[in-house]
């Protein structure tokens, strides 16, 4: 078993991988802070140190420097983006063994473990060259304990030694290149330059490092990462050098494969909204020197959200597998198909000079969508919704022919769906309905159509109520009850949502202060608050108002807030945190674990519970990764004294799980769907024995 030390910004991301780690026999320690990580390593003996770029307080360049500088230091994996390969290659040259990409989960866990093996490999070698007296010892312990190649040459680069790793990677066999220079390994893709400066850098530190094309014996070339030491007598004659590689074919093929993310699909395969841009900018280029047309459709799905909604986001999945391949076989092979989001897809139709060859294709996807797709158990109808816009007429720049096409296509959507729309120039109806909405909601809140649904949140171990969330809901007069995510982002945008939410703390409190005076003291209720509403500098006065107003017991009251709120400004938060904790009310962190937490962030604040995201409750049994996130976030939260509410227990064996791994607090639509008050005040008062007021004059006892 190898000890790590694990330092950096993202503490989900630290305690998977300590979960991952410590399945292959490996015990990690997490450090909170610059401070503590150096602390740690000149107390401790590691075997290997994890740095993520990214660290709370400063930058990993500069702890990097830092952990080098001290007497002592094992092996340093530093990981980061696909876009910051810049910080891997500086790293590396300040001291750092080597580096892994972070961005794609799956890839990086698959290489995390091998790039481990090999710097624990690489140190056991250097070990074994400062330790070693002699060089017959170096070899034994080499040539037969590491899986990477070992080439010993003479002071004059003539080669005198091989390991048997070696010959695995070139397919040279020791007699076939003794007495030969490395230069029988040169693949002829670096020039002069190349080796000059490698050699300056030899000469000057004693060492090399870095990424190299060579050949194999059967003339494949092949990448691999290369390190040259200089070794010495003690009067500082050299002696000779030694090198050790290894083929890093995998793990380029896994960066080429993490790049290839930032411009396809992972879902459809399909080229996403980065290369889309720049396909469709390449087109355009195209039309304009050919003097030519070109056609984009904007394609929408009609009720995608129901499927999802009714049958699950696997289903859902699916479905848009199988959309974008009937979009992609009624097209041109030529032709550009492109997910940008969600249900959203577009085709580049070059070389078009007719509307009606764009209308023809626009038929073809409509008639292959309207065909039944089945999903599993399940047979569903899906229909498109086509917006049209034609380069050069409708637009002469990328920006606008995007955007004259989803009007376009929001057109077709509110004539009926499941048709297509050329744009034109009056055609405002995506802006209109924006427009009439933000009026609808506006009028909302003036005539009371907003209204409070609560879901109860229980003890899991004792299966008591210990408190409602407050879920808004939106009865429309034509169409009934509305669900938050389809008017939520407006209020966000419009500020709206700082009276809506200013309401939702007031009727909460005081539906809560009506449950009290019905002896059901002490419910607590939860609220969200917004972005928009924790900014605010009177989000403090104006609680202090509203619990004055209705008379409720502030200790009674939770706020959730999000993890982007919390790092935004530490030591704002820290203030109006604080001022929470003063009065009594308790403070959650929501969907945890979606974002990037710091294990520093949550030391520093005064926070009562971590509320885990429904998405890994709903996929512990299917899932080892949501599994360990889920049982790593309860551990982390009770090592700091922090209560765990989990939402979306959907079944029992989700319950189940949560009180095994001592989860004290959850909802979910096993336990009970939210419900409006008068409804929930009646199951409340059935499964509750009837308490005494908060009111009343003998003392209340409670949960």
């Amino acid at each position: 078993m190898a000890h790590f030390l694990y330092f950096g910004e993202d503490a989900s991301l630290a305690l998977l991988v300590q979960a991952r780690l410590a399945k292959l026999g490996h015990r990690v320690d997490i450090a909170a802070s610059c401070d503590e990580a150096l602390e740690r390593l000149a107390r401790e003996q590691y075997d290997l140190v994890i740095l993520d770029q990214l660290i709370p307080g400063k930058r990993g360049l500069t702890t990097l420097r830092e952990m080098l500088a001290l007497p002592f230091v094992p092996g340093v994996i530093v990981i980061c983006s696909d876009h910051a390969f810049d910080v891997a290659v500086e790293a590396l040259r300040l001291g750092a063994t080597d580096y892994v990409v972070k961005d794609e989960h799956e890839a990086f866990f698959d290489l995390l473990p091998s790039v481990i093996q090999k710097v624990l490999d690489r140190e056991r070698l250097l070990r074994a060259q400062r330790e070693s007296e002699n060089r017959d010892r170096i070899a034994e312990m080499v040539f037969h304990n590491v899986t990477e190649g070992v080439l010993i040459t003479d002071s004059e680069t003539r080669i005198i030694a091989i390991n048997p790793a070696f010959s695995s990677i070139t397919g040279y066999a020791p007699e076939e290149v003794i007495g030969n220079t490395p230069a029988i390994l040169s693949s002829g893709r670096h020039d002069k330059a190349f080796y000059r400066s490698m050699w300056e850098a030899i000469d000057l530190t004693g060492q090399w490092k870095g990424e190299i094309w060579n050949k194999r014996k059967n003339q494949d070339i092949y990448p691999q990462w290369l390190t040259i030491n200089v070794v010495r007598d003690e009067n500082g004659r050299l002696l000779n050098y030694i090198a050790t590689i290894s083929d890093i074919t995998e793990r380029k093929k896994i960066e080429d494969r993490l790049r290839n993310l930032t411009h396809y699909d992972t879902l459809t395969g399909l080229p996403n909204r980065e290369l889309f841009n720049k396909r469709l900018n390449e087109a355009i280029n195209r039309t304009r020197q050919n003097n030519t047309g070109l056609a984009l459709l904007f394609v929408d799905l009609d009720r995608f959200k129901t499927v999802n909604d009714s049958l699950g986001h696997n289903a859902g999945d699916e479905l848009l597998r199988q959309v974008a391949a009937r979009i992609k076989q009624s097209v041109r092979e030529s032709d550009v198909t492109a997910r940008l989001g969600s249900d959203e897809f577009t085709v580049i139709l070059e070389n078009i000079t007719e509307p009606q060859k764009a209308q023809i294709v626009a038929q073809k996807i409509i008639h292959a969508l309207n065909k039944p797709i089945n999903l599993k158990r399940h047979q569903v109808f899906i229909s498109p919704s086509i917006g049209i816009a034609f380069y050069p007429s409708d637009a002469t720049e990328m920006e606008e022919l995007v955007k004259n096409a989803d009007r376009a296509m929001y057109t077709a959507k509110c004539e009926g769906r499941n048709n297509f729309k050329f744009y034109s120039p009056g055609m405002n109806a995506a802006a209109l309905e924006r427009l009439t909405l933000e009026t609808q909601l506006r009028l909302a809140l003036e005539k009371n159509q907003f209204v409070l649904s609560y879901q109860p949140q229980i003890n899991l171990q004792t299966g008591s109520v210990i408190g409602v969330e407050a879920l808004i809901r939106w009865n429309h007069p034509e169409f009934g009850l509305v669900p938050p995510d389809q008017f939520i982002p407006l209020l966000e945008e419009t500020n709206l949502i700082l009276p809506v939410g200013e309401w939702v703390l007031r009727a909460g409190c005081r539906q809560l202060g009506e449950w009290h005076k019905l002896g059901l003291y002490p419910l607590r209720l939860a609220v969200n608050i917004s972005v928009r509403q924790y900014r605010l500098d009177h989000l403090v006065p104006l609680l202090d108002a509203i619990i004055a107003e209705t008379q409720v017991d502030p200790s009674c009251l939770e706020l959730e807030i999000t993890e982007s709120i919390m790092i935004e400004n530490l030591d704002a938060t820290l203030q109006i945190f604080e001022a929470f904790r003063k009065r009594g009310i308790r403070i959650s962190i929501d969907d945890f674990g979606t974002g990037y937490s710091s294990l520093s962030y949550l030391q520093r604040l005064p926070i009562d519970a971590l509320k885990i995201d429904r998405s890994f409750i709903q996929n512990i049994h299917t899932s080892a990764s949501d599994m360990a996130i889920t049982k790593a976030i309860i551990s982390m939260a009770h090592s700091l004294g922090i209560k765990v509410i989990a939402e979306g227990i959907e079944n029992a064996r989700h319950l189940q799980f949560l009180r095994e791994e001592r989860c004290e607090e959850g909802q979910g639509y096993f336990i009970q769907r939210a419900m409006p008050a008068h409804a929930l005040t009646e199951w409340l008062l059935s499964r509750t024995p009837r308490r005494q007021s908060i009111h009343d004059t003998e003392t209340v006892t409670t949960e």
